[in-house]
């Protein structure tokens, strides 16, 4: 699976694309042009010079605004801004609220960083956004989260980072 790498020597982030005794095929970002580096040149996340790189990050590629999550950090105007809160807003696109900085339209694909805690598996992502009608109601009726972590077989965390949202969205179906 490809995964987002340091460059040093470019000074920029790759996508690793695969890796075989020592050498690595990458490709930057936002072009579909491959070339081989040595594996020992890339500097994997959280440990990067990474100018812009929160400390104790990953980096992430999201693919659309909406995979964008609060608490995660964008690169605006040379700098790296928390995101606060997040609406839809039009074409796909979505307006974040970067501390420090204020609203900002979120519109194409590009690199986040994300707290290695925070980054969860796409297959539990799935099974808990599935989930997440249930989850709310349970956590309603008195449930804790140790208890939901232990229903849903998936670590506290994703669920306590989570379940805000969740309470917000289907707060008005009841």
């Amino acid at each position: 699976m490809p995964y987002v790498a340091w460059y040093p020597a470019a000074r920029q982030q790759v996508f690793v694309v695969s890796r075989l005794r020592g050498v690595a095929m990458v490709r930057r970002i936002h072009q579909d042009a491959h070339f081989q580096v040595s594996a020992d040149e890339l500097q994997r996340y959280p440990k990067t010079s990474d100018p812009l790189a929160p400390s104790d990050t990953i980096a992430v590629f999201v693919e659309t605004p909406k995979d964008v999550r609060q608490r995660d950090w964008v690169a605006v105007a040379g700098d790296t801004r928390r995101v606060e809160a997040k609406a839809p807003y039009s074409a796909g696109s979505t307006v974040l609220t970067l501390e420090g900085y204020g609203k900002w339209v979120f519109a194409a694909p590009r690199i986040v960083y994300r707290r290695r805690e925070d980054e969860v598996p796409e297959s539990i992502q799935r099974h808990l956004e599935w989930k997440a009608e249930q989850i709310v109601a349970q956590y309603r009726s008195g449930f804790s989260l140790g208890r939901l972590s232990e229903i849903y077989e998936v670590p506290v965390a994703p669920l306590k980072l989570r379940l805000p949202e969740w309470l917000s969205t289907y707060s008005s179906r009841e």
